[in-house]
């Protein structure tokens, strides 16, 4: 069955590529395209940056219980939640000959706020970008965490040189935060994908097109 079409956004990171294909004089460009670089990362500091300081970001053990209460928090909010157990992060993730997915928790003490994890994808000509697997929080109450999150993975973007960060959701409360952040929508022919669910209701719930956690994640992608 065809899964309900999803939205991928992209953020920029590094824009030599974008700006020489468009500038074809290597100082001028680097220089234009350095400078515009800075800017952007300034920009998305002073947006995103504070919200870090009322939470803890760190990596997350993917084993920790606390994932099974944050679990039980989005499973309470008006979304169609797909459960992400320690057990199961561990064999998708962990146990994934791809490999190279890294996962950070945002904390507020020991309580699980929210979840990011990320991947770095080859593009041509020796570049890559920095694609977002998965997102869990519940919004609006977890905005803090979210935006912590998002800083997070823009700074790793940053120290890998990634050209962009991309990531594709079935949230629209999600995607006003992504919005925020200075994230636009990229028409993308892979957003629709078929999918097999033998769960009968949650695919009745799927189908209906209501906001899911449904993420990469859950596709042959990772």
């Amino acid at each position: 069955e065809v899964l309900p079409d999803r939205r991928t956004f992209v953020l920029p990171v590094k824009l030599r590529h974008s700006v020489g294909k468009r500038l074809p004089i290597a100082g001028l460009s680097s220089l234009i395209a350095g400078s515009a670089e800075h800017l952007l990362r300034l920009a998305r500091m002073a947006l995103l940056a504070p919200w870090a300081r009322q939470v803890q970001v760190r990596r997350l053990d993917l084993s920790d219980e606390a994932l099974v209460s944050l679990n039980e928090q989005m499973a309470s909010d008006a979304l169609v939640h797909c459960e992400r157990s320690p057990s199961q992060l561990h064999w998708r993730v962990e146990t994934n000959p791809k490999g190279g997915c890294v996962f950070w928790g945002a904390w507020s003490g020991d309580r699980l706020l929210g979840t990011l994890g990320a991947r770095s994808v080859p593009l041509d000509g020796g570049r890559q970008a920095l694609v977002v697997m998965d997102a869990l929080v519940s919004l609006p109450e977890g905005k803090a965490a979210l935006r912590a999150l998002l800083w997070t993975v823009l700074e790793h973007a940053w120290r890998e040189r990634a050209d962009y960060v991309a990531m594709t959701s079935s949230r629209h409360d999600l995607e006003q935060e992504l919005r925020r952040a200075g994230c636009r929508q990229y028409a993308q022919e892979f957003e629709t994908m078929g999918w097999n669910c033998k769960d009968e209701q949650f695919r009745t719930l799927v189908g209906a097109k209501t906001n899911s956690t449904v993420s990469e994640l859950h596709t042959d992608r990772i």
